[in-house]
């Protein structure tokens, strides 16, 4: 079996899982709401602006914040980022990318002591820092990464974590 068919047949199956349990009542759905930012304050590419929106303008630089992404991103639209905070009482992870646009890429909150870890694909618009903004028990804390847009070229399919759980020791 090719690797493309495995991996459309293994998505179908846990697709299937997911909604029967929910069918069953074993999950129950949350609802995903747009970040509300006051669009008519600053301009929709007014990146400062959206930092501060979301308290990023007053967030401390952060080692307890690991960003996995491609250094070059060669196919732009799809760009695989994960983002892992070790910071205790993580509560909402921010990506913004800076030159996008719309800066504003995701937003995720956690709930009850929930692991602060997302995975998803980013869209760069060009060459860009990728800004990461955390909130832990209502205080802010930032990192960032420069990734490099190339146009035309082939992603690359073996993109996988290299993300450790950090040791308590």
């Amino acid at each position: 079996m090719d690797s493309t068919r495995r991996k459309l047949m293994l998505g179908a199956g846990a697709s299937s899982a997911i909604a029967l349990a929910i069918a069953v009542g074993l999950i129950k759905p949350e609802s995903a709401h747009a970040i509300e930012l006051k669009a008519g304050n600053f301009g929709v590419n007014d990146f400062d602006a959206v930092m501060n929106e979301i308290g990023g303008l007053k967030a401390q630089s952060s080692a307890g914040i690991d960003i996995a992404i491609p250094d070059i991103a060669e196919n732009g639209a799809f760009v695989p980022i994960e983002v892992y905070s070790h910071i205790p009482g993580s509560e909402s992870i921010a990506i913004l990318v800076e030159n996008n646009a719309i800066p504003v890429v995701a937003k995720f909150e956690f709930r009850n002591g929930g692991v602060a870890r997302i995975a998803t694909r980013i869209k760069l618009a060009e060459s860009s820092p990728v800004h990461v903004v955390v909130r832990a028990n209502g205080q802010y804390f930032h990192a960032s990464k420069p990734v490099k847009a190339v146009i035309g070229g082939c992603g690359d399919e073996s993109f996988t974590s290299g993300m450790k759980p950090k040791s308590n020791s």
